[in-house]
């Protein structure tokens, strides 16, 4: 079983280099693929980093030189970019780099997802999002614009097949958690899927601030979810 990983990267040194090092320390590198996605890094340390992991056997490095600032586009390049160059695998994942990877998360995803596939379920997430109704109900409480079920960008888990029938991402500058993440889980829902999160969280989402800079919504949850001795911004 193979899984195509994109992950899109912008700065944030430490956090990237956790990123990197937990995926490669704690995932069989037979079983993925990697797309790093650099959208427009101004630090050239990260830049310096990206081009080290780009040239790991598995992996591949696609620069991005002026960001649009539209996330979805850089991550449509991405996954373009890696059916092109490993083709299709079982599975795709999408990932920012303010995620650490705990061991076996891949082994255990994937097990969740092929269990719950059968009941409907088309996106699976790795990690715990204050968005996600089972965990936060009352935090989702405060957005009635918000579908009642949510995964955030950082960790998705989906067939070929779902993200062929989505169309991918469609571009959005709406703001923090009103783009592209919101819209795909909308499409999703509305065409029959459902959405989970792995119980035993095996991807730690590490950003507590969005892209100006300020506390990402639900920071506070977040916080006290991130396990000891794993790096958070």
């Amino acid at each position: 079983m193979s899984t195509n990983l994109v992950m899109l990267c912008r700065d944030r040194l430490r956090l990237t280099e956790q990123a990197l090092e937990s995926l490669y320390a704690n995932t069989d590198a037979a079983k993925f693929s990697l797309v790093l996605v650099d959208d427009a890094s101004s630090d050239f340390r990260v830049r310096r980093l990206l081009q080290r992991y780009g040239e790991k056997p598995n992996a591949t490095l696609l620069r991005i030189e002026v960001s649009s600032h539209v996330l979805a586009r850089a991550k449509n390049i991405g996954v373009e970019w890696s059916r092109q160059t490993f083709g299709d695998g079982e599975w795709l994942y999408l990932s920012d780099n303010d995620v650490a990877f705990l061991p076996g998360w891949l082994d255990k995803l994937t097990a969740v997802a092929e269990r719950l596939e059968p009941n409907g379920y088309r996106l699976w997430g790795g990690q715990v999002h204050p968005f996600h109704h089972h965990d936060m109900l009352a935090f989702v409480g405060q957005f009635d614009w918000l579908p009642y079920s949510m995964l955030d960008g950082p960790s998705w888990l989906m067939r070929w097949q779902t993200w062929k029938d989505m169309g991918g991402l469609r571009g959005s500058d709406a703001g923090v958690c009103k783009g592209e993440d919101v819209d795909f889980c909308q499409r999703l829902i509305a065409s029959g899927g459902r959405i989970e999160v792995i119980k035993e969280h095996v991807v730690i989402h590490t950003g507590l601030t969005n892209s100006d800079g300020q506390d990402a919504p639900g920071r506070k949850e977040r916080e006290a979810m991130i396990p000891k001795g794993v790096l958070a911004e």
